[in-house]
């Protein structure tokens, strides 16, 4: 069967029109680039605490330049260490200003996957129910060649006191609705019998 020209004329724009969505697709997945991540901890007033700040989907990634920002009335910067990811890598850490860290992590051989490339050490000077947010201000990622990688940044929160507390699973819930069920009904039984 053969095309008219009006519907052959109607599929080739259709077709273009996908392959440039597909083409669009396909720039965004590769131009959205890095996600670094700062995890979310808790820490007793005085204690010490180890923040990792991971990296997803690296790719030959040969170096990150950070710059990192905290409350400075809850939490005291310590010190700065490679992470499981980056293992060999050069990690430094300035304070550049009250609560203000400049962080650089260089690597002599390419960074891939998914994993923390730092460990960042805080002790909390706040009191009790403080709470810090964990902030990247700046990220500039290269790869191993020094192409430069697009970045974006996941934030945390550090919790002085204990952060929020943890639900009961379902399970754990029922049985401590049987528990209190059962201690109300010995009550119950103990006050009918005097």
């Amino acid at each position: 069967m053969q095309h008219t020209g009006a519907e052959g004329g109607a599929t080739r724009p259709r077709r273009l029109l996908l392959l440039v969505l597909a083409l669009g697709l396909l720039l965004a997945a590769h131009a959205s680039g890095l996600t670094f991540t700062v995890q979310d901890r808790s820490v007793a007033p005085g204690g010490t605490v180890v923040v990792s700040l991971a990296v997803a989907d690296a790719q030959d990634l040969g170096g990150v330049d950070l710059v990192l920002t905290y409350d400075p009335a809850v939490l005291r910067f310590e010190s700065a260490a490679p992470g499981s990811l980056a293992g060999r890598a050069r990690v430094s850490a300035n304070e550049t200003g009250p609560g203000r860290i400049a962080i650089a992590v260089a690597s002599p051989g390419s960074l891939t996957g998914t994993g923390p490339i730092a460990a960042l050490t805080f002790v909390a000077v706040g009191p009790a129910g403080a709470r810090s947010a964990v902030a990247l201000e700046a990220v500039r990622a290269v790869t191993i060649d020094g192409d430069a990688v697009p970045a974006q940044a996941v934030n945390g929160t550090i919790s002085v006191g204990g952060g929020p507390q943890t639900p009961l699973s379902p399970f754990a819930a029922v049985g401590a609705l049987a528990v209190a069920g059962a201690s109300l009904r010995r009550i119950r039984g103990s006050r009918s019998r005097k």
